[in-house]
């Protein structure tokens, strides 16, 4: 029996095409958003936020892609949108991406302190 191996560059497809089918894409562009507005704070246009992504993350997402999400984020309450076509972070989703970040500081904060006394413990044995 012969064995074929496909070339990373198929791979990588099969892997884009699955992920958009799974609506993957979509649901990490939501977060990147809710992140570049916590981030940066105040007010962003569209094209402010496509410029912040692009600046942040290193990717560029189109416009329709960065409206469906917003809209989407809207209805869920974790965007707000307002005069002038400016979206901002809801002061809920604020609060709990401020409350997860701190979580997340304090873990690690812990997995270090652990490491460390471990460590220690070790090289006094």
């Amino acid at each position: 029996m012969i064995k074929r191996t496909l070339s990373p560059e198929i791979v990588s497809l099969i892997h884009h095409v699955e992920l958009n089918k799974n609506g993957w894409w979509n649901k990490a562009v939501g977060q990147v958003v809710r992140g570049v507005l916590w981030m940066e704070g105040g007010n962003k246009s569209i094209a402010e936020l496509s410029e912040a992504i692009r600046t942040e993350i290193g990717i560029t997402v189109s416009n329709e892609v960065l409206n469906q999400q917003l809209e989407i984020l809207s209805s869920e309450g974790e965007v707000m949108k307002l005069v002038g076509n400016v979206y901002r972070l809801s002061i809920n989703a604020e609060d709990k991406l401020t409350a997860e970040k701190n979580k997340a500081v304090e873990e690690q904060e812990n997995v270090d302190q652990y490491f460390l006394s471990h460590v220690n413990y070790t090289a006094k044995v």
